[in-house]
């Protein structure tokens, strides 16, 4: 994955299931895992499985996608 600075724009998403639990844009994070902790916050709801995250970066230009084990009650 290429790197994330605080001044670029990232589109995230959290499915589970194939179902979106939550979507998000967000700057000033440096990290997948910030951006991991914005996306389970805006989720509602338990969640258990295996969830795909998906990254968009609109100021690289550049997009990835992760599978994330889940576990909130």
């Amino acid at each position: 994955m290429a790197t994330i600075s605080l001044t670029d724009v990232i589109h995230a998403t959290l499915r589970l299931r194939g179902m979106s639990l939550a979507t998000i844009n967000v700057s000033g994070v440096s990290s997948f895992a910030e951006i991991l902790s914005r996306l389970m916050a805006a989720a509602t709801g338990a969640m258990r499985g295996l969830a795909t995250v998906e990254l968009r970066n609109t100021s690289q230009g550049w997009s990835t996608r992760r599978n994330v084990m889940v576990n909130c009650a």
